[in-house]
């Protein structure tokens, strides 16, 4: 099993479960695994998910988050391919962005952003949002 580290605020986020299945899926028993995140100045927390596995092939990157995309067809066990497609939708749909930067037999680094509780950019709750009202006619 690879070393493992986790920061707690990480682990709350819930956003990297995927990120972090393909990192244990894709690294080797002696690899490395580290998921750390952190604010930055512009409201937002940056996750990071960085593994020492097999890496992504340049051609494959563009596509790695499309639905039902496999980077490594050869490996016939487990996967639908829409783990990281998931991902996208999750962190897009919290005005997040989320991309990967890869290199094959290095590994890989998968980073998402979200905004703070205090950002403008964050979506609203649902105690936020304006009531709607049934009008009938």
């Amino acid at each position: 099993m690879p070393k493992f580290t986790l920061s707690q605020t990480a682990k709350e986020t819930g956003k990297s479960k995927s990120l972090i299945h393909n990192a244990i899926k894709f690294t080797p028993p002696k690899g490395i695994i580290c998921v750390s995140a952190a604010a930055s100045d512009n409201h937002t927390l940056l996750v990071k998910v960085v593994d020492s596995g097999v890496g992504i092939a340049p051609e494959d990157l563009p596509r790695v988050f499309e639905r039902f995309y496999k980077a490594d067809r050869s490996r016939s066990g487990g996967g639908t391919g829409l783990g990281l497609a998931i991902a996208k939708h999750i962190v897009q749909a919290h005005n997040g962005r989320i991309w990967v930067e890869s290199r094959v037999g290095k590994g890989s680094t998968f980073y998402f952003t979200l905004p703070l509780a205090d950002s403008p950019n964050r979506p609203l709750t649902l105690l936020e949002q304006k009531p709607r009202t049934n009008q009938f006619v």
